[in-house]
């Protein structure tokens, strides 16, 4: 089993809810509908683990919001949650989760409030491992032994380990929202779950949100034209949520083409007047 979720072609065709799911919700709860819409996004991402947590990390960023704050003539961009911290929580539920066989009916899920991200899987702490020491140097129980072993072994497409296996997730986590000055994660445990929050990053009044619209209309702004490599390139989003963006813009009169449809030289300008 270890084997074929860290290095299998497709998992799923012998265990199909071994997947994650995601969910973006309009309010504070899973029944929080407004105006008769129960989901803002929704989405399932299948295959072996080191290609559903690249799939699922790049869907919590389109699905985020950025705000930017200008400091001199540069502006910073400020992710409602860290992306580091989302990776090793991502890695973590899928490393940790309870594979027994009363189990694998179950998924792991991305649940993204207009107030926090939440990541749960299936089992609760393993071992000595309790919410009071969960975190501290030194203390670590491995659950799933041999896919914990792979996952340190099989590598991403950017080229390091999927996993450390050191111990080290939760404190990164910490870190790195202490870092972004955001308070630490929230952890919840019982014997059928375990479930990290994060919750999203206070706004300043110096900051604005930019979402991916408005980030590429903002860059073309400042461009003469550019291709959806280089929009990808600069803006660190991924091609499908630059493409829709661009789309939208040209549905909306803002952007324009400079080629035929498909054309490999394809650029996109601000439609000047």
């Amino acid at each position: 089993l270890a084997g074929v979720l860290a290095m299998g072609a497709f998992p799923q065709e012998f265990f199909p809810r071994l997947n994650v799911t995601f969910s973006e919700f309009p309010g504070t709860s899973k029944s929080d509908i407004r105006e008769g819409m129960r989901l803002v996004d929704r989405a399932t991402f299948e295959g072996p683990i080191p290609e559903i947590v690249e799939s699922v990390i790049e869907k919590v960023q389109s699905n985020m919001r950025t705000a930017g704050q200008i400091e001199g003539v540069y502006r910073k961009d400020l992710p409602d949650y860290p992306l580091v911290a989302i990776r090793e929580a991502i890695v973590n539920a899928l490393m940790h989760r309870d594979y027994s066989p009363d189990a694998r009916g179950t998924q792991v899920q991305v649940n993204m409030f207009v107030d926090r991200l939440e990541i749960t899987n299936p089992g609760g702490l393993y071992g000595a491992v309790t919410l009071r020491t969960l975190g501290q140097a030194g203390l670590s129980s491995t659950r799933n032994q041999r896919l914990s072993a792979l996952l340190e072994t099989v590598r991403t497409t950017a080229g390091g380990p999927v996993a450390e296996n050191r111990g080290t997730g939760i404190a990164i986590m910490q870190s790195e929202l202490s870092n972004s000055l955001m308070p630490p994660p929230e952890f919840r445990d019982d014997l059928a779950s375990f479930t990290v929050v994060f919750r999203r990053r206070h706004v300043a009044p110096a900051e604005r949100y930019l979402t991916a619209l408005s980030r590429v209309q903002q860059e073309l702004t400042e461009r003469e034209s550019a291709s959806t490599a280089q929009l990808m390139e600069e803006l660190g989003l991924s091609r499908t949520s630059i493409q829709n963006a661009v789309n939208k813009l040209i549905e909306s009169g803002i952007v324009e083409a400079t080629e035929p449809p498909k054309s490999p030289r394809q650029r996109y300008r601000i439609v000047r007047s």
